[in-house]
């Protein structure tokens, strides 16, 4: 909103009356501005939290983060935009509580695993990572069922963290927060109690900002087979509500005054439909394209085969003594009006037509 306000700011004055104008000449152009720079930045994490196509859990922690670096106080900060920064900071780090599933996805992200957006909280997730890989294994040895994660214990994040000052800010915000290689430094090593998640601390894996973090867990399952089950049971779990909201708006437009008779099977099937139809379309027309490129193939490979001549005119000849003989038996059609390509009227005039030639 008020990006759109700054960008009529000029024109507004062409339409205001006399009483508003007053006002809008006591506004600061320069001050909306940078509110409207700072804030850009809330708007981005807003909009990766809510993706629904994809996993978000693990994006809470260092967007948060991101977020609270982001009201760090700088030297060119206008005295209102320092009160800004002040307030949101501290809702960020009272209102925003992180839970352990926070730090456990944050830690299973390949990316993200070295916490170097907040340092501070690698130690907690790698306690939290090795409780639960306990609770498996043993689960797994004693034949008990999975144990779920709790996220009802919730803690605190320390508020020192390192502080990023970027020049140039990249597309993606996700990508801020990303680990950097590091090329240089000797990794440090960890006392860890269980192999897996050692080798996954070390291994070498970067994955882009808009990479599948789901299919690299699929390809590693086999390696990590513990972590990957926390994986699956952590990352089905939304960052926020907007997806629940966007069905129940959907559930609103399909129970409507005159379809209140719909039993439930019937409305979670169109509520799938109309979530998922644009993916259905695509995987549909990806089979028929398989199909197509099969057809065109068969037909290349066909002419290749050494018998494959004779046996087509074979089997041709056959096919148009059969087709002689079938249609030579098969009964004729009825004509019925409906084959009739002409209204009455014309069939009419030319019946009288032919009769006035036959006379002449």
């Amino acid at each position: 909103m008020l990006q759109v306000f700054l960008d009529i700011f000029d024109e507004l004055i062409l339409v205001l009356d006399n009483i508003n104008l007053n006002e809008y000449l006591l506004l600061n152009k320069e001050f909306l501005e940078q509110v409207c720079s700072f804030l850009k930045v809330f708007d981005d994490v807003i909009e990766q939290l809510s993706e629904d196509k994809r996993p978000t859990i693990y994006k809470v922690l260092p967007l948060r983060q991101r977020l609270i670096n982001e009201c760090e106080m700088k030297s060119n900060d206008s005295d209102g935009l320092k009160e800004i920064k002040v307030f949101l900071s501290r809702r960020l780090k009272t209102v925003w509580v992180l839970q352990d599933v926070h730090y456990i996805s944050c830690l299973l992200h390949p990316s993200l695993k070295q916490f170097q957006i907040a340092p501070d909280e690698k130690s907690k997730a790698l306690d939290l990572v090795k409780a639960e890989l306990l609770k498996r294994q043993s689960a797994t040895s004693t034949g008990s069922s999975i144990i779920n994660i709790t996220p009802c214990s919730s803690t605190k994040s320390s508020s020192t963290s390192k502080s990023q000052q970027l020049t140039s800010k990249p597309q993606n915000i996700l990508l801020e927060c990303f680990d950097h290689p590091a090329e240089d430094e000797e990794p440090v090593l960890v006392s860890l109690p269980d192999k897996e998640l050692t080798e996954y601390l070390f291994l070498n894996v970067t994955l882009e900002p808009d990479a599948d973090v789901l299919l690299f867990w699929k390809q590693h399952q086999n390696k990590f087979p513990t972590l990957a089950s926390i994986v699956k049971d952590i990352y089905s779990i939304p960052a926020s509500n907007t997806t629940v909201e966007r069905l129940f708006s959907s559930a609103g437009s399909t129970i409507s005054d005159r379809r209140t008779n719909l039993d439930s099977e019937k409305v979670n099937k169109l509520l799938f439909l109309n979530k998922n139809l644009l993916t259905l379309k695509e995987l549909d027309r990806q089979q028929l394209l398989n199909m197509h490129e099969k057809r065109k193939l068969d037909q290349t490979l066909l002419p290749l085969s050494p018998t494959s001549s004779s046996n087509v005119d074979d089997n041709d000849n056959d096919y148009d003594e059969e087709e002689l003989s079938f249609s030579s038996s098969k009964p004729k059609k009825a004509r019925t009006f409906d084959d009739d390509q002409f209204s009455d009227d014309e069939i009419m005039d030319k019946h009288s037509e032919v009769i006035d030639e036959q006379e002449y």
